[in-house]
């Protein structure tokens, strides 16, 4: 009977493709080694870094508004390094940037809102709605896009590409409180004196976040990462009550999508 012969006919399966070791890892599964990136992956110290910003004359608030830019200095790691992952050229305070906040970079003392809100009534003054933020967003999405290009046109392929974004609190600890040193309580502070604005605040920062982060994966991110940068600003107790919640429901709908 031929149909015995089916079996040994067939062609052999194709063994699966292993995850790069920076997604396994992400993913909580056992890896052979730990994955190493660069935080910011260019920085000061690279010299090809300095000389790139020196030859386009802008700063790095900046570089992040043109995405040859950004994909240029997300890049320059990769060539100097045997990195394990790349990670998007950007800043945590693009989303205030978005919903029509100035943030200025003085030099010196880092990143900083100069006029931060200080009661609810100044919220008027800027559009928190989703679709504002994100197409303001878009030469973020761009960057993402034109990076994951000159990645495979460089031979880095199969490198995973970081997104990002800033935690909820922590863009509201910098809406309210100018800067990371000055005001330290000031977004505890906010959410005590003003609960239910200040909850409806992290809710729409919250909308914001997971469109964006949704939106980086849609144009090639691989890894997402939310950065509670100010998360040492806020006690248990009140990460508890204001925060954790924002982080979960990104969590799910995250996954969702």
């Amino acid at each position: 009977d031929d149909d015995d012969d089916d079996d040994d006919d067939a062609a052999p399966k194709t063994p699966k493709k292993q995850k790069p070791l920076m997604v396994r890892a992400a993913l909580g599964q056992n890896v052979e080694k730990t994955p190493v990136w660069l935080f910011r992956q260019a920085g000061r110290h690279l010299p090809e870094y300095r000389e790139y910003k020196d030859t386009v004359g802008r700063n790095f608030l900046e570089m992040l508004q043109h995405p040859e830019d950004v994909a240029e200095c997300t890049l320059q790691p990769l060539r100097r390094y045997p990195l394990d992952a790349a990670i998007l050229f950007s800043d945590i305070l693009v989303i205030p940037q978005a919903v029509g906040m100035s943030v200025t970079m003085p030099g010196g003392v880092g990143i900083q809102v100069p006029h931060p809100v200080t009661t609810p009534e100044d919220l008027t003054n800027y559009d928190l709605s989703t679709d504002k933020a994100m197409a303001n967003l878009s030469h973020v999405l761009e960057s993402v896009s034109l990076i994951k290009s000159k990645m495979g046109e460089e031979g880095f392929g199969a490198t995973p590409l970081i997104g990002f974004s800033a935690a909820p609190f922590t863009l509201l600890f910098y809406m309210v409180g100018g800067s990371s040193k000055k005001n330290p309580t000031a977004g505890v502070d906010f959410l005590k004196k003003y609960p239910d604005e200040g909850k409806k605040l992290l809710k729409d920062l919250t909308d914001i976040v997971l469109e964006y982060l949704v939106a980086q994966v849609e144009r090639g991110a691989d890894i997402i990462q939310v950065f509670e940068a100010m998360g040492m600003m806020i006690a248990e107790e009140d990460f508890l009550e204001y925060e954790l919640g924002c982080l979960e429901y990104l969590g799910t709908e995250l996954r969702k999508r």
